[in-house]
């Protein structure tokens, strides 16, 4: 019974710390130096127990930990998953500025133009407290849509100009990666351009 009480309980921790590192936070930080500090100590315990000969209580701190490594292992492909939702919705606010050019010879200044007319609203990048929105930046002879991926202060981007997708870090700017529309990562760039 104690056992099933201590399990639940760090359940409905790793549940929480899942919920607000990808859905809140959309980060990934949080829940994976968490994770990592809670199964490297309960290794220690964990193997106290076992030199105490205690191996019920050796048990109980092992399932623990397994249920951190599932957070730690879960966390970023759910982010990766948001931020391919990401890249749809932009897609879809790309043909809408698209569109606007066409009709009138020119990039809208704001994404707030092609409401109503070429978009019902204006989507949301993902689903997420932070980072949840596009950015439109708009330059003489430079028109650019982003999102923040993950880590902080990571973009992909699409430059209407040069019709363009690309990834960079804000301090690194200018874009340190460009790429054809469709690929959404540094590692599938680099299969791409291997091939």
């Amino acid at each position: 019974m104690r056992f099933m009480a201590k399990l639940k309980g760090t359940l409905v921790v790793v549940v929480v710390l899942f919920v607000v590192d990808v859905f809140l936070l959309n980060q990934g930080i949080i829940a994976t130096l968490f994770a990592g500090g809670a199964v490297l100590f309960g290794l220690v315990r964990m193997l106290w127990a076992f030199i105490r000969r205690q191996p019920g209580l050796a048990v109980e701190r092992s399932a623990r930990i397994g249920l951190y490594l599932v957070l730690m292992f879960a966390t970023m492909p759910a982010i990766g998953l948001l931020n391919q939702v990401a890249n749809r919705n932009m897609k879809t606010v790309i043909r809408a500025v698209e569109a606007y050019k066409g009709e009138y010879g020119r990039y809208p200044d704001s994404l707030s133009q092609l409401v109503p007319e070429f978009l019902k609203k204006v989507p949301a990048a993902k689903p997420a407290l932070m980072a949840a929105s596009f950015s439109y930046l708009t330059q003489p002879g430079r028109h650019t849509i982003r999102y923040m991926t993950m880590p902080l202060n990571s973009f992909e981007y699409y430059e209407f100009e040069r019709k363009r997708w690309g990834s960079y870090q804000s301090d690194r700017e200018p874009p340190s990666l460009d790429y054809d529309e469709g690929v959404t990562s540094y590692r599938e760039q680099e299969r791409v351009s291997s091939k």
